[in-house]
């Protein structure tokens, strides 16, 4: 089995690539929702790719920093979720952008932990395709006032 180191720096441009524009995107609720949707279904197959493995070999770390891993991935699920939902349901930007920021946190968050990790290629391809729609919905939210690069970037 081959597997990925995933570098503090790769991980860095996969969640904190620039948005599209310095003004970000104008708000469209149906492109929005779609992303989150795809977000959500890129969730979905990073924790099912996490969860298929042994521990042993989806992400080579202690046993605990596994453990870790696929407990945030399991909240990053659920916002997800929660977040695809409530613009599924027609809910806005202003009133989504908590959650946004919630998914955002939690990615970060799983970002730090498999950082130190080895995770296996169909972990970390799934873990990239997180990433792509991650930054693919970032300008819907951040275009106006985008949060601290630090907050995504994981921790030295």
């Amino acid at each position: 089995m081959r597997f990925s180191r995933l570098s503090s720096a790769g991980l860095v441009l996969f969640l904190v690539a620039p948005p599209a524009s310095a003004a970000g995107e104008a708000w469209d609720q149906a492109r929005a929702t779609a992303l989150a949707e795809q977000l959500e279904e890129a969730v979905d197959r990073f924790e099912a790719a996490l969860e298929k493995e042994p521990a042993q070999t989806a992400a080579q770390g202690t046993p605990e920093s596994a453990e870790r891993l696929r407990e945030q991935a399991g909240r990053l699920q659920n916002a997800s979720q929660a977040l695809a939902g409530q613009l599924g349901e027609g809910e806005g930007r202003s009133g989504t952008r908590g959650l946004y920021q919630n998914v955002s946190q939690l990615a970060a968050d799983s970002a730090e932990s498999a950082r130190n990790q080895m995770l296996s290629q169909p972990v970390s391809r799934e873990w990239e395709r997180v990433a792509e729609m991650l930054r693919k919905l970032a300008p819907y939210y951040e275009g106006d006032d985008p949060p601290p690069a630090e907050r995504l970037e994981p921790t030295p």
